[in-house]
């Protein structure tokens, strides 16, 4: 039994070292995401911009409000 123990603890520690693996990566795309769109907004003209937002809103935000009433 004590091997099963040791063998449970080492995939608990796996487990939690992909975790926290997964977590960094996360936050790193999230960090290059932010500053693409930034550099992107830098770049593109403000009237683009907003209309990009218009067109996100009508498509994502309008059904999602949609669906919640």
């Amino acid at each position: 039994m004590p091997d099963n123990k040791s063998q449970e603890h080492k995939i608990q520690n796996f487990e939690e070292q992909i975790e926290k693996m997964i977590s960094q990566i996360m936050s790193q795309a999230l960090q290059i995401a932010q500053e693409a769109r930034k550099s992107s907004e830098l770049h593109t003209p403000t009237f683009a911009i907003q209309s990009y937002n218009e067109q996100v809103k009508s498509t994502i935000l309008s059904p999602m409000v949609k669906s919640k009433s």
